[in-house]
């Protein structure tokens, strides 16, 4: 395989599993969503103690914290790799300073393969991080169930005793 078409496939791999963390997210974040009013109003059924809405505003607090934890994995992440990086001209950050005929020379100038790779790494960089908060994302919601699991249990071993 010739370098380019590596760095083509390794881009588009990239590219791919970012926006799949993407929509999978959408997807759970969607789901959690909805699953907020089921969960409300089974909690309004087996909890009939005084305390019952300060219970239920501890598991909306836990439902807030894993739809930010959702929405993070849908945040932009920074595609920096060094500190002083000089402009490069496949993401250009001030696209207004070209001409077609100025962007012409700086691409001639510009060792692309070199170019290509950087955009390469920074894309692995990305779905890296998406990749974390995505995982941290899903055990939050695992936790999040869980804990709603456990007040459910609990709330029905209460009211049969």
């Amino acid at each position: 395989m010739h370098e380019l078409e590596f760095l083509r496939a390794s881009f588009a791999d990239a590219q791919a599993t970012v926006r799949a963390y993407d929509t999978k997210s959408q997807i759970v974040l969607a789901s959690t969503a909805f699953s907020f009013n089921p969960i409300f109003n089974s909690i309004k059924q087996i909890d009939t103690s005084t305390a019952v809405n300060l219970r239920i505003g501890i598991v909306f607090c836990l439902f807030v914290v894993v739809l930010l934890l959702f929405l993070r994995v849908l945040g932009p992440v920074s595609s920096k790799l060094r500190e002083n990086e000089a402009e490069d001209v496949f993401f250009l950050n001030n696209a207004r300073k070209y001409d077609p005929l100025s962007y012409r020379e700086a691409l001639q100038k510009t060792d692309l393969a070199t170019s290509y790779a950087e955009q390469v790494l920074k894309l692995h960089a990305i779905r890296k991080t998406k990749h974390n908060r995505f995982q941290a994302a899903v055990l939050g919601l695992a936790l999040y169930l869980f804990a709603v699991l456990l007040y459910g249990a609990a709330m029905l071993v209460t009211t049969m005793v």
